[in-house]
């Protein structure tokens, strides 16, 4: 009744999957990101309202 334990290879036990796709997917995601928002930052409308303070 005993059965001994199945012992798989590295690539047996992950399907023989080996790319780095997604590692590539979150280097280009972040890389977007920051660049919206560094897009988004230098075309913010500047306070034209007499009396606003822009944080100087």
């Amino acid at each position: 009744m005993d059965e001994e334990p199945e012992v798989l290879t590295t690539t047996e036990a992950r399907a023989g999957v080996g790319t780095h796709v997604v590692r590539y997917v979150l280097i280009i995601s972040v890389v977007l990101a920051v660049g919206a928002m560094v897009v988004s930052y230098l075309h913010a409308p500047v306070a034209s309202q007499q009396g606003a303070v822009t944080g100087k």
